[in-house]
């Protein structure tokens, strides 16, 4: 996430927004994963999500040490964890019986998070007063993933 502190010297008009992702597409796909494989794709899941982990971590870093001299910005990622969705919400009971016990894994409370919760995170990055946070990758999970 790219957010500017000042004006840049930059044409700023050619920075292109990210694609739209349908995210309840992602989401039942994990499910129907976990359903279909039972214990060997909550592995996978788990397997995955640290593979995605890296490579967020390792395009932030790289973007916030390229993109702040060029636009006057910071680079930050946030990643959350399983979080109430309109994608989660339209799954079905059947399908969250089978996430549940991923979720009773969260240490701070076993549920998933509120929307407000993850835009909480975000806007916390985006303030003014984080001008000095760059290339961060805030995970927002209750603890569920501390590695």
């Amino acid at each position: 996430m790219a957010r500017r502190h000042h004006k840049s010297r930059a044409d700023t008009s050619s920075i292109s927004t990210a694609p739209q992702v349908d995210v309840s597409t992602i989401v039942k796909g994990v499910i129907d994963d976990i359903r279909d494989n039972g214990d060997a794709a909550v592995r996978t899941y788990s397997e995955r999500r640290s593979r995605t982990k890296g490579m967020v971590d390792s395009f932030t870093k790289c973007w916030a040490k390229e993109l702040p001299p060029k636009y006057g910005c910071t680079v930050n990622a946030v990643s959350p964890g399983p979080t109430m969705t309109e994608g989660f919400a339209a799954a079905g009971k059947e399908q969250m019986k089978v996430l549940q016990p991923i979720i009773d894994q969260t240490p701070v409370w076993p549920r998933m998070a509120q929307p407000d919760e993850i835009a909480y995170a975000v806007a916390f990055l985006c303030e003014e007063r984080a001008r000095w946070i760059n290339g961060a990758h805030l995970i927002a999970s209750g603890g569920l993933f501390i590695d």
